[in-house]
């Protein structure tokens, strides 16, 4: 048998007088209005117990002590949590259908709005997961279902709001309301179109089973973060999605876009957020990945960045434990410091013919070799020797490192950059060859503002590592030296 929710209105809708009262007729509950002699079906629509356990048909009118009242709307909530109704007629008097009015009827299959409908309330359908087809009447002057896309859009705004697991989102549609496909439990992949400008919070709750998403739309992945106030991609569409893949045409990838969630600390470490991405393929037409923006995202494996991207901002693989490989493309020239904690991320490779940037024996540096960006933590070597010539070594650099014990710091080394050690426990010897000291941005292994070592439980810089430097050596900045005893940890 076709279940069917077939929904049929008619008239627009009319404010329930302030004397309106509630009744019970025929197991349904109105709320009746004395003026109007106008009905609606209010919550509970079914007691427990009534016959609405598989299909049932609201009438177009009731009589109440004599008198007949048309039935005009089915009001908030009315058949909420119904999950054995599987079909339900709506007389052509029905004007309005409220907010949840048929939320969680988990049975329904079949969505049909005829040509009346004027007014449907937020998450109307929420959670009713066995829909597989929606149809609009194309005569419809509020609402369609254009190029049968399983879906009701409001005309007017160009704005979704109700689909199903086999919705195919028209490059029409602007907006991805609210609770669109709340609850919608089997939609497994996605395809958001380059005209969708916005996707509104909650829009994708409880999808479950949605482990593939695919967006062309570069409002959405570059300025995520202005349309969903500061949310992810994972905020919209869940921390189950495995797989990203951004559509030709997107030029930008923003701050926090794939941004998984803060860790909470323990004592035995952070604790991350349940996150399953794993895969993201990029377009050839983007030129920048923002500042953290796949900070977290502790499950993902692969990122190719294709050919193209000019920059990666500050942080954007930050704390990427299974990425397996870094591989920059010969036209970027920004890679951005503090990417940290690659933990099987063994060498940095970067293509042929990059005028910005080279690889060193599997450590990332300038093309003119002045500037030390990034020592993979997944390096297994116990000892190094920056190059000579290296002038500058770029904040965070060595984070995570867990294998180097020896580390040699050439004569040219000018300024090291902010936490560049931070995280590491295995360094036990270090050679500065040069006799003045380069200039450090702020501490390396000490957090002064914290006031905690920036190093796992048990590691300390002063009682491990050995130091050596020239004779003629002068006394190192402040910030290399530990809190004081009194506990105060600002740098004199």
């Amino acid at each position: 048998m076709k279940r069917t929710l077939l929904l049929t209105f008619l008239f627009p809708l009319f404010a329930l007088a302030s004397f309106a009262k509630g009744v019970q007729i025929d197991n349904l509950n109105y709320l009746l209005d004395e003026s109007g002699k106008t009905a609606t079906v209010t919550y509970p629509g079914a007691k427990p117990g009534d016959s609405f356990n598989s299909s049932s048909t609201i009438p177009s009118t009731v009589t109440y002590n004599g008198n007949t009242y048309t039935v005009t709307a089915v009001g908030d909530s009315a058949f909420y949590g119904c999950v054995e109704l599987f079909s339900i007629k709506i007389p052509s008097t029905i004007r309005t259908i409220g907010q949840a009015a048929f939320m969680d009827c988990q049975e329904i299959m079949t969505i049909e709005i005829p040509a009346s409908v004027s007014n449907i309330g937020r998450n109307a359908f929420w959670g009713c997961y066995n829909v597989v087809e929606i149809k609009v009447d194309a005569n419809n002057r509020f609402y369609d279902s254009r190029d049968n896309c399983n879906a009701i859009i409001r005309t007017a705004t160009n704005r979704l709001v109700a689909g199903c697991k086999f919705t195919e989102i028209p490059e029409t549609v602007v907006e991805i309301a609210e609770g669109a496909f709340g609850g919608c439990a089997y939609l497994s992949t996605v395809t958001i179109p380059s005209s969708v400008t916005r996707i509104v919070s909650n829009a994708f709750m409880g999808c479950i089973r949605l482990t593939t998403v695919t967006i062309n739309s570069n409002a959405i992945v570059s300025g995520c973060s202005e349309l969903v106030n500061g949310s992810s991609l994972v905020a919209l569409f869940g921390s189950q999605v495995k797989k990203y893949v951004i559509g030709e045409g997107v030029e930008a990838i923003g701050g926090r876009a794939f941004f998984a969630g803060q860790p909470e600390q323990s004592e035995a470490g952070p604790v991350f957020v349940d996150n399953a991405l794993e895969t993201v393929v990029l377009p050839s037409t983007l030129r920048t990945i923002g500042r953290w923006a796949f900070q977290y995202c502790t499950n993902l494996r692969s990122v190719n960045i294709p050919e193209g991207v000019d920059s990666i901002a500050d942080g954007a693989f930050t704390w990427c434990h299974s990425l397996e490989a870094l591989n920059l493309p010969s036209t970027l020239r920004v890679p951005g410091e503090g990417h940290n904690e690659l933990f099987k991320v063994s060498a940095v490779n970067v293509a042929e013919g990059n005028p910005y940037l080279r690889s060193e024996d599997g450590v990332l540096l300038s093309a003119d070799g002045k500037t030390l960006w990034l020592y993979p933590s997944g390096k297994v070597d116990e000892a190094y020797r920056i190059p000579d010539g290296v002038e500058e070594i770029r904040g965070y650099a060595f984070d995570g490192t867990t294998k180097l014990r020896s580390l040699t710091l050439p004569a040219s080394l000018k300024s090291v950059g902010s936490y560049t050690f931070s995280n590491v426990s295995s360094i036990e010897d270090i050679v500065v060859e040069a006799a003045e000291p380069p200039a450090v941005n702020s501490a390396l292994f000490f957090d002064w503002w914290a006031g905690t070592w920036l190093v796992p439980s048990g590691y300390n810089f002063y009682d491990t590592v050995t130091l050596r430097v020239p004779r003629t050596s002068r006394e190192p900045a402040a910030n290399f030296m530990p809190p004081t005893a009194s506990g105060d940890a600002s740098p004199t």
